[in-house]
């Protein structure tokens, strides 16, 4: 498992963290292989979110999921 840190607009980290977890509900409930594991963002990070999931690659697709034209595809990956 990797623990992936996302970078985000400063201030939507929760909400991201949210959509991350919505995204995962909704890919369960119609049978899809999900590859989140689970997201959280930290108070005193700010601007990032931690995402668990199986491959880098399955982060960054979620990731240009939510991205906003300003935010950019940033992330770094620890085992």
């Amino acid at each position: 498992m990797l623990i992936c840190l996302t970078a985000f607009q400063v201030g939507r980290e929760r909400q991201m963290a949210f959509c991350f977890m919505q995204r995962f509900v909704d890919l369960q409930k119609i049978g899809t292989k999900v590859p989140i594991i689970t997201a959280f963002a930290l108070d005193h990070v700010r601007g990032f979110v931690f995402v668990e999931a199986e491959k880098a690659c399955d982060v960054t697709e979620v990731h240009s999921f939510f991205l906003l034209p300003q935010e950019e595809k940033m992330h770094s990956c620890w085992q």
